[in-house]
């Protein structure tokens, strides 16, 4: 009869310790990685953004450079 009671605790500890230790961990790990992972795309996608906007600014003040011509002082 103990030992049965015994093994009982035993069961039951193992089970809180599984469901209410283990298992959340899990899915907090889970959940912070997949944002993570959403805040790198993020950031990667506005990296982009901001490289092919500084690029295109400047192609401009390249085309803007090459309007003007080299000015020499006559005396």
């Amino acid at each position: 009869m103990i030992k049965l009671v015994l093994e009982l605790f035993v069961l039951y500890i193992i089970y809180k310790f599984v469901f209410e230790l283990i298992i959340p961990v899990y899915k907090t790990t889970k959940h912070i990685k997949k944002k993570m992972n959403e805040m790198n795309d993020h950031l990667e996608n506005q990296q982009r953004k901001n490289q092919s906007f500084s690029s295109s600014n400047t192609d401009k003040k390249n085309e803007k450079n090459n309007d003007y011509i080299d000015y020499e002082e006559i005396k």
